[in-house]
């Protein structure tokens, strides 16, 4: 029995892949930020629809977790790992403004690049 949070965080680290241990960061951050957006924003979602949105996020972060080879460099900057030790956040985003729509998205690595969480709103 885990008495805090970090202690069975830490249990998970050790027990599943490396794989399952960050679809499942990212799964606690899809539910992290459903309750700031009721807390901070009075947004409120129905179960299934935090669920649907938590599976259809899930999805995508496997799909570009497994991308194998990036495609050729076109005069783009070379990521860059971080030092040992620390996490790199990359973040993008792209708004239009004729419908003024827009969105974000943002990818956290370790030093060997792997990737550990992520999310896009």
């Amino acid at each position: 029995m885990h008495s805090d949070v970090i202690g069975w965080l830490n249990q998970c680290a050790q027990e599943l892949s490396l794989t399952q241990f960050g679809e499942l960061l990212f799964s606690l951050w899809g539910i992290w930020k459903e309750r700031n957006d009721r807390i901070w924003n009075q947004k409120q979602c129905q179960a299934l629809d935090v669920s649907v949105g938590l599976v259809s996020r899930l999805q995508e972060f496997r799909f570009h977790s497994l991308k194998s080879s990036p495609p050729k460099n076109r005069g783009r900057v070379v990521w860059r790992a971080p030092p040992v030790g620390l996490v790199k956040i990359n973040v993008d985003g792209a708004f239009h403004h004729v419908s003024q729509n827009g969105g974000l998205g943002f990818v956290f690595r370790d030093e060997d690049g792997i990737m550990l969480g992520g999310g896009a709103c």
